[in-house]
């Protein structure tokens, strides 16, 4: 598939389930350059789409859960299928796009890079992936990140671009860095006032969180119900919060 993709072999090469699989690859694509236009958008497109779409596979794992046709068909994989995915789908979007091998967590992993505005930025979608799944959470913590930031999680193989690129990654895009408690404060009123079940951003050096109080002092004081954070205390990074809402009765 990746060669019918590069234009290395015609669509004839592909075994009947690998065609069906890049006519739906073929179908979503063509729906994500019909509704945006930019580059960037689109890359958060396919990111979003793999994401919110697919399971990391538990359990046994066979060499189809490697496969891009396993991911698509059977909606679970590992991720040499999710950065495959990513890759073709980023390939027939128009989004300049490598796969990345190397070490994650000890282990051997596969991710992406894209280049934008001539930069390079890593993105890892298997990581972004959240376990278990949720509807409409999405994480984004490893979505156009700089070499820097991939290096405190991952190592890449030698010969791989550095990555040098910060203005598209993704809290930088939304607005949602925290640089003090002002920025965190908006960042948690606005997700409140549009009662939204996730929240994300990612505070720096300026501004560290250190605990549960700290946090919760940023919410509206009309907020009624409670909230989950996944992130470290006491250092720079991403964080992610399941909001609940309760009422005043």
């Amino acid at each position: 598939m990746l060669r019918v993709c590069e234009g290395y072999a015609p669509v004839s090469k592909l075994t009947y389930e690998e065609r069906a699989v890049y006519d739906k690859i073929l179908s979503v694509c063509g729906q994500i350059k019909e509704n945006y236009g930019g580059i960037y958008e689109r890359e958060k497109a396919i990111h979003d789409k793999i994401v919110s779409s697919f399971s990391y596979t538990e359990g046994e794992i066979t060499l189809y859960d490697h496969t891009v046709s396993k991911l698509v068909l059977y909606k679970e994989g590992v991720c040499e299928a999710y950065a495959t995915l990513f890759y073709i789908m980023c390939r027939l979007c128009d989004v300049p796009c490598t796969i990345v091998t190397g070490i994650y967590d000890g282990v051997d992993h596969m991710w992406n890079q894209v280049i934008l505005d001539g930069e390079y930025y890593h993105v890892d979608v298997t990581n972004d992936d959240p376990i278990p799944d949720a509807d409409g959470r999405i994480r984004y913590s490893s979505f156009n990140v700089s070499e820097e930031e991939i290096r405190k999680t991952h190592t890449p193989d030698n010969g791989t671009a550095i990555a040098t690129g910060s203005k598209y990654n993704y809290y930088n895009v939304s607005g949602l860095v925290v640089n003090s408690y002002e920025d965190l404060e908006r960042i948690i009123g606005d997700a409140v006032a549009s009662k939204k079940l996730y929240l994300t951003f990612k505070t720096t050096d300026r501004y560290v969180i250190w605990s549960d109080a700290q946090l919760k002092s940023a919410f509206p004081e009309n907020f009624y119900g409670g909230a989950y954070l996944f992130g470290e205390y006491g250092t720079p990074g991403t964080y992610d919060v399941t909001l609940y809402y309760g009422t005043t009765e």
